[in-house]
């Protein structure tokens, strides 16, 4: 999709916020911003915001929130940055004018660096887990089947599977800063799951060359590349297995 990939690619050249990412996309479908807003929200689990720019100077907003910060409370606080504003707690709509962008990047890391002193967890996704895969659905047509239940969203949370007792293989780092990780889970079935965690490569780096088993939790998904499709779990959280 045009508007994700314009995304990427901004993430790409610039800071677009550790804490809140603020987006600039010239070129981006107003329409479709705010699902490639929900997808980098789920991906990060970050607050997102992705503004389009017009002729007139004006930026076109939309954002998307995780649980636990208020959207609507944090720019209600910065009111003045905002030509008109209006949404709730998890999703927002804005205009502002291109001079104060930059501004509102900044001040949106404040707020939640502020959020953080107070609650250090709040970027920190809990994980509820639907079950342990069995053999059978670690397979493309299981994924293809979940599919069947989007959209997904609060009322319609997307599960979240884990395998248990693997051997990761083939590991890599990826990304500019080697801060993503893929790998194959091995299991003793003999199903080899591919693997990608986003964003905390460096967080599990101990645990991913201890040579010992470990626990994998993530959603399963449907990888396409190049006209082909394969089964890849998008990584929440890798733990030792235990005895």
């Amino acid at each position: 999709d045009k508007t994700a990939k314009i995304c990427y690619e901004q993430m790409k050249k610039e800071n677009c916020g550790d804490y809140f990412t603020v987006i600039r996309a010239p070129g981006a479908h107003e329409g479709v911003a705010g699902i490639v807003a929900g997808n980098l929200k789920e991906k990060y689990y970050r607050p997102v915001f992705i503004c389009t720019p017009n002729e007139e100077g004006v930026l076109k907003g939309t954002g998307r929130c995780i649980p636990g910060i208020n959207l609507h409370e944090l720019m209600a606080k910065h009111s003045d940055l905002f030509i008109r504003f209006g949404g709730h707690a998890g999703a927002c709509g804005f205009s502002m004018k291109e001079d104060d962008f930059i501004e509102l990047r900044n001040v949106m890391q404040e707020e939640i660096k502020s959020l953080l002193l107070e609650n250090p967890d709040i970027l920190t996704e809990n994980l509820y887990i639907e079950k342990v895969l069995e053999a059978k659905e670690k397979t493309l047509d299981f994924a293809k089947a979940l599919k069947k239940l989007e959209p997904f969203g609060e009322a319609n949370p997307k599960p979240c599977f884990c395998i248990l007792k693997a051997h990761a293989n083939n590991i890599g780092l990826m990304g500019p800063e080697q801060q993503h990780l893929r790998f194959f889970a091995n299991t003793e079935d003999g199903v080899s799951v591919p693997c990608i965690l986003f964003r905390r490569a460096a967080e599990f780096e101990d645990i991913m060359n201890s040579g010992g088993f470990i626990d994998v939790a993530g959603e399963l998904t449907v990888n396409e590349y190049n006209g082909r499709q394969k089964l890849q779990m998008i990584v929440k959280d890798i733990r030792r297995s235990s005895n």
